[in-house]
């Protein structure tokens, strides 16, 4: 019961721990009914051992019984779903419909479709969130922070990725973060910080406590590359998390950095003519041609991690690359003014 009262403290019991009235009863029964098979299995494995210690019919009495066990344990927690749970023909036709493109989806699951944030990797596409075995800390401290709104709440949130929560939608349902869904121009405005990371399309299925079910796009989403010429030069996390959303700042001009870029752009050049064109990418790796005449920043609105770098090719006009790290969770480059190939 003093586990259970520490759960229902939890930031999102209402969410994901809504006990039935008979919870501890029944909790109680299923520990008795563990223990109780736990001590026939042990009686079993005594009387095997006692008719006949070290023989084979010992042996094979036990190896019997940890088969069946492991049989019955397999069978009780299989993980098994039908593929429409997966598939829901609205979202599959959503997807269908919106082919390419460099957006990212904010998938809600709901809880008729549990399955349903998976569908974006099934289907090779980008979610905002989604289904990930492994998430990077900057990205989860930067959508943290989107849905705390400031302060001190998002190191908070953050804690709950180590679960597998999906932020995203226990923050719409908790309403630490409104996404102004409108149902007759089935758009929504998300925080920058979504933005940022290109969150086009929202699919919110039915069910969900504080969300109109329907699929909304947001019209505010940024580019895949940005060239900007602005920056400041921050290194706290919060304080850079912050200034993002600062009245005045506009991360379309200006970029936060975490060192000094080299080149140094100058941000009283303004506007000029550039071209990004990408040649491949897989998962490991993009390849980019950039031509610009004058230096700047290449903004990557995709996540930054230590393992990404920037190696110049041979008719490239700059020979080293820096790859940083800029609103604390994107990407920056560096480039001179010229031709680009990395």
């Amino acid at each position: 019961e003093f586990l259970f009262r520490q759960m229902a403290d939890s930031l999102f019991a209402g969410l994901w721990f809504d006990p039935p009235a008979d919870f501890l009863a029944s909790a109680a029964w299923r520990s008795l009914a563990s223990l109780g098979i736990a001590a026939a299995t042990m009686l079993v494995i005594a009387g095997f051992l006692w008719r006949a210690p070290g023989g084979r019919f010992a042996a094979r009495g036990m190896l019997a019984i940890a088969v069946l066990e492991l049989s019955i344990f397999a069978y009780a927690y299989r993980d098994s779903f039908a593929v429409a749970d997966m598939h829901p023909r609205e979202a599959e036709a959503f997807y269908t419909e919106h082919r390419g493109g460099d957006y990212r989806v904010a998938h809600l699951r709901g809880p008729f479709t549990p399955y349903a944030r998976n569908l974006p990797m099934d289907l090779r596409r980008s979610a905002v969130w989604g289904y990930e075995p492994v998430m990077l800390h900057r990205h989860a401290s930067f959508i943290s922070h989107g849905i705390g709104g400031g302060g001190r709440m998002w190191s908070r949130l953050r804690e709950h990725v180590r679960w597998g929560t999906d932020l995203v939608e226990d923050g719409i349902n908790s309403k630490f973060v409104d996404f102004h869904f409108d149902t007759e121009t089935r758009r929504f405005d998300p925080p920058v910080e979504f933005d940022l990371l290109r969150c086009r399309y929202a699919i919110v299925p039915k069910g969900l406590p504080n969300s109109p079910a329907g699929i909304y796009e947001n019209m505010d989403t940024y580019p895949r590359f940005l060239l900007v010429r602005d920056y400041v030069v921050l290194q706290t996390p919060w304080v850079i998390l912050d200034g993002l959303s600062e009245e005045g700042f506009d991360p379309r001009r200006t970029v936060i950095l975490e060192q000094a870029p080299v080149p140094v752009p100058n941000p009283m050049d303004g506007p000029s003519a550039a071209e990004v064109i990408v040649e491949d990418e897989s998962s490991d790796h993009v390849t980019l041609r950039v031509t610009l005449d004058k230096p700047a920043i290449l903004l990557m609105t995709d996540p930054y991690s230590a393992g990404w770098g920037t190696l110049a090719l041979e008719d490239s006009v700059q020979k080293t690359y820096q790859t940083l790290p800029a609103d604390f969770a994107l990407r920056a480059v560096p480039l001179e003014a010229g031709a680009h190939h990395f």
